[in-house]
């Protein structure tokens, strides 16, 4: 069935230039949301972090809040593997 869907490489342009198209990845970009509450002082520390490491850009709080959950599932990975 997929067969008569998909060109295949026969020496017509229009052909290789599906193939080509077909076989490159695609890019998905989706994104997550969370919502959480934490204490002011919390926050404050954290802001106050990711304005000396990044300074004040747009997404810097994302890249920061990525960064720690990245870091805190490695940790956790780490720690399984110790038990």
């Amino acid at each position: 069935m997929w067969g008569s869907v998909f060109p295949k490489k026969d020496g017509n342009v229009e052909s290789e230039f599906l193939l080509q198209f077909l076989q490159k990845p695609i890019e998905v970009n989706e994104t997550g949301t969370l919502n959480l509450i934490i204490s002011d002082e919390l926050e404050r520390q954290f802001r106050e972090a990711i304005y000396k490491k990044y300074g004040m850009r747009k997404g810097n709080i994302t890249k920061a809040v990525e960064d720690a959950i990245t870091d805190w599932i490695n940790k956790q990975n780490l720690q399984g593997k110790e038990k």
